[in-house]
């Protein structure tokens, strides 16, 4: 399991290669989720955007996404009103996503 920045390597229940959209980006990165913690991290060379954190807590919803006609989107609500869509190369890996967050 790749190191998520900040974390101990064994507390990362899941990491995913996947591109975090926006109407005028599409970034390439990896996505760690923990039990109290999500963290988004960009690929190196990346020049558009930080990383992100956001608490497990604070999402109020996960729905999953089309993308360009495929199954491989999922969309994250969280409590201050912002959202985040997340696109995986795979319907499987996206469906694993899926199950993990569900399920914390």
């Amino acid at each position: 399991v790749p190191y998520a920045p900040g974390r101990d390597p064994a507390g990362v229940l899941l990491a995913r290669a996947c591109w975090m959209q926006s109407p005028m980006h599409r970034r390439p990165g990896q996505l760690h989720a923990t039990a109290t913690e999500l963290w988004w991290c960009p690929e190196p060379g990346v020049e558009v955007g930080d990383a992100a954190r956001w608490a497990v807590a604070d999402i109020t919803d996960l729905w999953p996404r089309r993308y360009q006609m495929q199954r491989t989107a999922l969309e994250l609500y969280f409590c201050d009103g912002h959202s985040c869509l997340l696109q995986f190369s795979t319907v499987a890996a996206c469906q694993a996503v899926f199950r993990t967050l569900h399920g914390l």
